[in-house]
C-alpha cells in the first residue's frame, strides 16, 4: 500500500491550488473588463456576489474535475506527487470528487479545524476526506 500524503504535501498543493484558481479567476475578469468598458472596480464592485459565486464554481469544477480524472489530482497535487483514491486505493469518479469538494468548505468553515484533522487522524483524512470516503496518498 502506498503511504498517506503528508500534510505539509498537501498544505503547499492546496496554496497553489488557490494561487492557480485565484489566477485564472482574475484573469478572466480582467479580461471582462476590458471587453466592457467598465473600469476593474466597476465591475469587481457591480457584480461583488457575481465574483463570489463565479469563483466558487471554478473551484468546485477545478477540484472535482481534476481529481476525478486519470491523474487523480489538481495541478498542485500533481507538483506535490500525490493522488485522491477512495478507500481502495482507486480512482474516484466525478460525484464524488465533487462532494469531497463541498466538504472543504466545511472543513474550512471554523478556522480550517476541518483540514486540521489530517494531522490526528490514523489515515491523515481532513473532514472533506471522511465525508467522501477518500484517502490522499503518495503517488507510486
Amino acid at each position: 500500500m502506498t503511504d498517506h500524503a503528508e500534510f505539509s504535501k498537501r498544505l503547499i498543493a492546496m496554496l497553489i491550488d488557490y494561487l492557480i484558481v485565484f489566477g485564472l479567476y482574475s484573469l478572466f475578469f480582467a479580461g471582462a473588463s476590458r471587453a466592457s468598458g467598465l473600469a476593474y472596480n466597476e465591475l469587481s464592485t457591480a457584480a461583488l456576489a457575481g465574483i463570489f459565486s463565479g469563483q466558487g464554481m471554478v473551484f468546485l469544477l477545478y477540484h472535482a474535475v481534476l481529481e476525478s480524472s486519470r491523474h487523480q489530482a489538481t495541478w498542485g497535487k500533481r507538483l506535490m506527487k500525490i493522488v485522491v483514491t477512495d478507500r481502495e486505493g482507486e480512482r474516484i469518479m466525478f460525484g464524488r470528487a465533487f462532494i469531497r469538494t463541498l466538504g472543504k468548505y466545511l472543513s474550512g468553515a471554523i478556522l480550517f479545524i476541518g483540514y486540521a484533522m489530517a494531522l490526528f487522524t490514523q489515515e491523515r483524512q481532513a473532514l472533506h476526506d471522511l465525508l467522501a470516503g477518500t484517502l490522499v496518498l503518495e503517488e507510486e
